[in-house]
């Protein structure tokens, strides 16, 4: 047997036992120790043989059956931006549970009724989670836009598109970092549990992927952010965006249908 065979033996024994570990932790009947020591022991080998959250989900038990849903809520523009959609990614990735794509929808307005196309997103995950991403999405849209319309008239070119990609760009950062172990954004969240908490997430939007396939969806890759253009309103952008306290104000818990 050579090196890298035996690593990779000893990398899924250590593999076996980081989820047999896990499932200690889900335990009911554990102790606060036992699931304290669990965790420890899990996150020593996770850090050891560098495992990603992918390589050591832990199937959960599922006392009932998830019900999931799919909801479309228009970015308030006929065109795409990559900014509104980093937003959006940026509100689901906080939820946790909830994925989201791009889609064009035909919606009615004014006073007669006219039909025109809008772009907007599709949120879908737990139906709960999904429910409260959409208001979460709408709420921060409607302070990026008002903010941008403000101060430069748009939102949709020059510093308007400048300073709402700085800002999206900047909550989509912090809602990067929200679950990572060693996170400071959730108050009272230790490494071990957002170990677990990732990997009841991760969970929940690969049935929501599963699900959504078998409403016929093919999901395509739609871009998240562009690059800092260093221009001063994409940075006055940034900077409201990392002051803004997203992901702590309107703190209905993060994950919301766990």
């Amino acid at each position: 047997m050579n090196s890298a065979q035996g690593f990779a033996e000893r990398k899924q024994k250590a593999l076996e036992r980081i989820r047999k570990l896990l499932r200690l932790a889900e335990n009911c009947a554990a102790s606060d120790g036992e699931i304290k020591n669990a965790m420890d022991a899990a996150l020593g080998l996770i850090a050891q043989y560098q495992f990603e959250q992918a390589e050591i989900e832990v199937e959960a038990p599922n006392d009932k059956e998830e019900q999931f849903a799919s909801a479309w809520v228009s970015s308030g523009a006929r065109q795409a931006t990559v900014w509104a959609f980093t937003l959006a990614d940026a509100v689901a990735k906080a939820v946790g549970s909830v994925g989201v794509y791009e889609k064009r929808a035909t919606v009615t307005k004014g006073v007669f009724e006219a039909k025109v196309i809008e772009c907007g997103y599709t949120f879908y995950g737990p139906a709960a989670d999904v429910q409260f991403t959409q208001e979460l999405y709408s709420e921060w849209l409607l302070v990026i836009t008002t903010i941008g319309q403000g101060r430069y008239g748009n939102v949709i070119r020059n510093g308007g598109r400048e300073y709402c990609q700085g800002f999206s760009m900047a909550i989509h950062k912090i809602a990067e970092d929200l679950y990572r172990p060693g996170s400071t954004a959730l108050p009272g969240k230790e490494s071990h549990a957002l170990v677990r908490l990732n990997s009841s997430l991760a969970q929940k939007r690969s049935a929501a992927s599963d699900w959504l396939k078998g409403q016929g969806v093919t999901l395509r890759y739609t871009k998240v952010g562009l690059p800092n253009s260093g221009s001063t309103a994409y940075i006055n952008g940034y900077r409201d965006g990392q002051d803004s306290g997203f992901g702590v104000s309107r703190q209905k818990p993060l994950g919301a249908g766990r």
